[in-house]
């Protein structure tokens, strides 16, 4: 396929400007209507940039690493480069297509971006992103055009989603986080290692389990993101499967069946993460460790007295993922006010197991009030939305669709606070000190190595007071479960 013509950027239209002979500066300040001429291709005609001709458009100065007054600065190396660097926007479709940079410029990333979960406050529905040019020319871009000047309403949403979803801050680091996934060959390990190969975040995915994975591996080499993918088979094969790993997430385990409750996949589930959990305390004990494998209540105490069994225990690096619970309280209160789901942001506490998830509404963003009656429902249902779904699937599964977003929603943020991105929330059940139960879910501040804050509870409504009141004795014999579990190990 001939590549397409690197030429400057043209043709923003101010169709749905404030009107069609005005425009908005990137200033604030409202400019008379200006005729921009487009250059011409060999042939005599405009080169085709997949967006509306307008006389209100923008240019970029030839030289990329200047002009614009709110410009990301850049290194001098990118400097050098960026002024090679010429640049041509196709939208096909729901796509945005950049084209390759001349030879000089830096090799593009390849990046598919539509299925990366992101934090509440930051959510979208981004585009597939076939091809995005080097990471300093959209940041050029991002600051220098006027985000109040519309484009043509498709072109805008695929822009702004190629640009608010750029792979991770600008700190001068590598997005190469190494992923391994432990049970990826289950209903939550696959759609789980969908998303992860999905992600410019994550560059090398290895994938364990004790049967299928070569399988699943083959399958999703072949999509074309930057991550490698390796699939490891059996315990012989686990040591090679967590060398050099940066996170760790386990989602092994039996699922939930009609009529069960998530203890009831203890005795089974307890042996699972204890068996992992040691192996990766001997072959990447600095990695950080997520689990999924339920009863999360019970895995994350065996998780840290095995590493303590080991001598390599950080609590700031064992998380307990319990965001399908906030992705759950989001949907919910979404669906009930008519709102966003992607605006809602509910922090939910305590454990992950029945009344154990506490759901604040009370510290819901935006602030939402419910009569008495409805809350004790909604924050019913939240409790028991993993029973709804395992009723629904008759038999045929759990939550693993959804559990999978989850997970890889907190991967993304544990990753992108790694590689220095600030102001990072999630909540997830750890090692905790903010009741009298040794481990505890709440808000968390994420950081370069793991947990760098815990955010506490902060201030609750009577109701909520009264329902951590009831969640503790039942999540303390959880706890002690697991820690015994271990402790009586052979």
């Amino acid at each position: 396929m001939k590549e397409p013509d690197c030429k400057m950027l043209s043709g923003l239209v101010g169709a749905d400007s404030p009107s069609h002979s005005d425009r908005v500066s990137p200033t604030g300040r409202t400019e008379p209507h200006r005729t921009t001429t487009h250059p011409k291709t060999a042939h005599g005609e405009r080169p085709s940039a997949g967006l509306r001709d307008s006389a209100d458009a923008a240019e970029i100065p030839r030289d990329l690493g200047g002009g614009a007054p709110e410009a990301r600065p850049l290194s001098r190396g990118q400097a050098e480069q960026s002024r090679e660097v010429r640049c041509s926007v196709e939208v096909v479709g729901d796509s945005v297509l950049l084209p390759a940079p001349s030879p000089a410029s830096p090799r593009p990333a390849r990046l598919s971006h539509a299925l990366r979960p992101r934090p509440a406050c930051q959510r979208r529905s981004p585009p597939q992103l076939q091809h995005l040019c080097p990471g300093h020319v959209c940041s050029w871009l991002a600051s220098s055009l006027d985000p109040r000047a519309s484009l043509d309403r498709r072109a805008a949403r695929c822009w702004s989603s190629a640009v608010a979803s750029w792979a991770g801050p600008d700190t001068g680091q590598e997005n190469n986080a190494k992923v391994a996934v432990l049970g990826a060959s289950g209903g939550i390990g696959q759609p789980l290692s969908l998303l992860l190969k999905n992600s410019p975040l994550v560059s090398r995915l290895t994938l364990y389990d004790i049967a299928h994975t070569p399988g699943v591996a083959a399958d999703l080499s072949h999509i074309e993101t930057r991550a490698t993918v390796k699939g490891y088979l059996g315990p012989e094969q686990l040591p090679d499967c967590l060398k050099g790993c940066d996170v760790v997430v386990i989602p092994a385990g039996v699922p939930r069946k009609p009529g069960m409750t998530r203890d009831d996949l203890f005795n089974t589930n307890a042996t699972i993460v204890a068996t992992l959990t040691a192996a990766c305390a001997q072959h990447c004990p600095e990695a950080m460790i997520c689990i999924i494998s339920n009863p999360v209540n019970s895995t994350i105490p065996i998780t840290a007295e095995v590493f303590k069994k080991h001598g390599v225990y950080n609590p700031n690096k064992i998380f307990g993922v319990t965001t399908l619970d906030i992705v759950r309280a989001n949907t919910f209160v979404a669906e009930l006010k008519g709102l966003d789901p992607a605006r809602v942001n509910v922090p939910v506490i305590g454990g992950h197991a029945g009344k154990t998830i506490i759901p604040l509404i009370s510290q819901c963003t935006p602030k939402v009030d419910f009569p008495q009656d409805q809350l004790t429902t909604l924050i019913g249902r939240i409790q028991e939305a993993g029973t709804e779904v395992v009723k629904a699937k008759a038999g045929a599964g759990s939550a693993t669709l959804s559990m999978a977003y989850a997970g890889a929603r907190f991967v993304f943020s544990l990753v992108d606070a790694m590689n220095g991105k600030e102001g990072v929330i999630e909540c997830s059940f750890i090692k905790s000190q903010e009741t009298d139960c040794p481990y505890f879910s709440t808000p968390l501040l994420l950081g370069k190595k793991g947990i760098e804050k815990s955010l506490g509870i902060g201030k609750i409504s009577p109701f909520e007071e009264k329902m951590i009141a009831e969640a503790i004795p039942e999540l303390k014999a959880s706890i002690k479960k697991g820690e015994e579990f271990v402790k009586n190990m052979k």
